[in-house]
């Protein structure tokens, strides 16, 4: 198993389950309309609560603390961590009807520095990303939402064989960030809101640099949303409509079978640190079931080719390898769509495996991309057990 980190894979299922669940029922209430002709003739209905129309600004305190997952990192979080986060809600960036089966959804930019209490050795960590909040609960004055953004992190104190020996987090000053927060927001007026919100951030370079046992950081935040600006997404009903605000048209989706197939490209690296890098390639193919709007369910096989697995006898306390080192997985998962975009979570076995170094289950977490609706490209994390074994950068396309 490549040196990684341990996540709380525990406490983000079951994030990730009580948001899938929440937006479950929430969907329900707004059954979907296939037709793409009743589409065209209905308008989409703006949310009632105007700072929903609004671009917004929210600014939020961290207090929380680094994860010690094990023995390697334990001795190195020796304080609790502080973050201040500025967030911009750009409403305009999703399309009205996107926003609608989302109970609105916020979507916007999010930046974040968190201190993480050990400056020396471990350094502060800024981070820059992309987020979408579709909202579980929408009340007049109360709301609960769950977040999901990607983005890239910068640490500028990082592992250094001669000056920072014991910093086994982070080797590289650029990482890939990873953001799961619930939040509960009350609305004071239709302008201004307080928030706070439980949450985990993860940084960690995939394996591309060792030592990567990542940084985690669980926190709770509280901070102060203000809305500002004309309202946008607004729609005027077209003549002869019978769209109402609370049976509007939704999206149009072809419900039923696909086949998929995707090429996934990763670099790794095996011990001693600073040492060579290698190539990773992945294939697979699946058969995916559009569900619903919101919903697909994929079956599938996949071709495992890691070129650093002969080199695994540089790794301490390691047994000597023996070929055949590719691997064939077979997986299950859940695709969950925001419009173009969609987040991907899997769960595979290793079929076939001649190789010791990982356990036989593999996890995957990943956000795609659909460039045009049979062509996309993703950026993803495999795991075992939640310690990173690559960062992935796949690109797959629908056959039929």
């Amino acid at each position: 198993m490549l040196p990684g980190k341990k996540m709380p894979v525990a406490l983000l299922c079951c994030m990730l389950f009580c948001a899938f669940r929440g937006m479950s029922q929430n969907h329900a209430a707004h059954p979907a309309n296939n037709s793409p002709s009743d589409t065209a003739a209905k308008p989409f209905y703006r949310s009632p609560y105007p700072d929903e129309q609004r671009n917004a600004v929210t600014t939020n305190i961290h207090y929380g603390f680094v994860l010690r997952q094990n023995s390697a990192v334990s001795h190195l979080a020796r304080r609790h961590t502080a973050a201040l986060s500025l967030d911009y809600s750009a409403p305009a960036l999703m399309s009205p009807a996107w926003r609608h089966v989302y109970g609105y959804a916020d979507i916007g930019i999010t930046l974040n520095h968190f201190y993480t209490g050990n400056y020396a050795v471990m350094g502060n960590v800024t981070g820059i990303g992309f987020y979408a909040e579709p909202n579980m609960v929408n009340r007049r004055r109360h709301m609960l939402s769950f977040r999901v953004g990607t983005g890239l992190g910068y640490n500028p104190v990082v592992f250094n064989r001669q000056t920072n020996p014991t910093d086994v987090l982070m080797s590289s000053h650029i990482s890939n960030m990873m953001q799961f927060i619930v939040k509960y927001r009350y609305r004071f007026t239709d302008n201004i809101s307080f928030v706070a919100g439980l949450g985990l951030t993860h940084f960690s370079n995939g394996g591309i640099k060792l030592p990567n046992q990542g940084i985690n950081l669980p926190t709770f935040s509280a901070g102060l949303r203000v809305s500002t600006g004309r309202e946008v997404n607004k729609t005027i009903a077209l003549p002869g409509s019978n769209a109402t605000p609370g049976n509007p048209a939704l999206p149009s989706f072809e419900k039923g079978g696909s086949l998929q197939i995707t090429g996934a490209f990763a670099l790794v690296e095996v011990y001693p640190s600073g040492g060579s890098k290698y190539p990773y390639y992945i294939a697979n193919a699946a058969w995916c079931y559009r569900k619903s709007l919101k919903t697909t369910w994929q079956f599938g096989a996949e071709y495992f080719n890691n070129t650093s697995l002969p080199h695994f006898t540089n790794m301490p306390d390691s047994v000597k390898l023996k070929g055949p080192y590719f691997r064939i997985g077979v997986f299950a998962g859940h695709e969950l769509h925001f419009s173009r975009i969609s987040l991907v979570t899997q769960l595979g076995y290793y079929a076939y495996n001649k190789t010791t170094v990982d356990p036989p289950l593999y996890q995957r977490l990943g956000i795609r991309y659909y460039i045009k609706p049979r062509f996309f490209a993703a950026i993803g994390l495999k795991t075992h057990y939640g310690a990173a074994d690559c960062l992935e950068w796949t690109i797959g396309g629908v056959l039929w």
